[in-house]
């Protein structure tokens, strides 16, 4: 089983949501796991932005700490980078388009890929809108709930 995370996933997982544990464990136990670096800049950009909306709540360490894990995950995560491969399955599929950008560029990287490995490739989001995508386009996606 191969994984391709969107940057809800990998927020619920940092940021210690409902459910984070479970999403953790499936993230664990995968072989392989995909994500567009489009993640790693959205994560890094919600981890500073929740650090100064909440500075006086959190303490002082907090963002670096929640870097470091954020480090550690991508570390076991391919990053797919935006080049002309994605632009070509971002004009090639008219679906994508009918996405906001961020999401469009996640599905344009997942269905690239899941022509490029021979595993199943669930999609890993905790975003409404992705789901639904993901059902009318008959795409695996976990988790189910939520």
């Amino acid at each position: 089983m191969a994984l391709y995370l969107d940057s809800s996933f990998v927020l619920s997982i940092l940021f210690e949501e409902d459910g984070y544990k479970e999403n953790f464990n499936y993230f664990k136990k995968s072989k392989y796991i995909f994500t567009s670096i489009i993640t790693e800049l959205e994560c890094i950009r919600n981890i500073n932005r929740v650090h100064h909306e909440l500075k006086k709540e959190l303490h002082e360490s907090w963002e670096k700490e929640k870097i470091n894990i954020l480090e550690k995950m991508i570390s076991n995560i391919n990053l797919i980078p935006i080049n002309e491969d994605i632009k070509k399955e971002f004009y090639f599929r008219n679906k994508i388009l009918k996405l906001k950008t961020l999401d469009a560029v996640h599905m344009a990287s997942y269905s690239l890929f899941e022509k490029l490995i021979t595993e199943e490739l669930i999609f890993c989001t905790l975003d409404n809108e992705i789901k639904k995508y993901c059902i009318q386009n008959k795409i695996n996606f976990w988790p189910s709930y939520n």
